[in-house]
């Protein structure tokens, strides 16, 4: 499902996993927990995840990337009426840059 939601809307997934590493391997683990974590969830919120995902700079190691899927999937079950687009983006905010805003003062 998300090689074919990546491929559909351009989201980046595949350029993203080539600039993180160059072995297979570590890809195939990284799509394979990508995939346990979102199985019961809804295209809207894979297509969220999935974009948060690319979004973390390729210098972050891959072991922490495990660890911020498994974190979603352990808050999911642990707090299951909580917001899960809530809890992505917890999990995910200390690897994924702030977009900048610019203010416009006028006189």
């Amino acid at each position: 499902i998300h090689y074919y939601l990546d491929r559909s809307e351009r989201l980046g997934l595949a350029r993203w996993l080539d600039r993180l590493t160059k072995n297979v391997d570590v890809r195939d683990q990284l799509l394979a927990r990508l995939a346990n974590t979102s199985l019961r969830y809804s295209l809207e919120l894979r297509r969220h995840l999935i974009k948060k995902l690319v979004r973390c700079k390729p210098e972050t190691p891959v072991e922490q990337l495990l660890y911020v899927l498994d974190s979603i999937a352990t808050l999911d079950r642990r707090y299951p009426n909580d917001d899960l687009e809530r809890i992505i983006n917890f999990c995910f905010a200390p690897y994924v840059p702030q977009r900048r805003r610019l203010f416009a003062f006028g006189s």
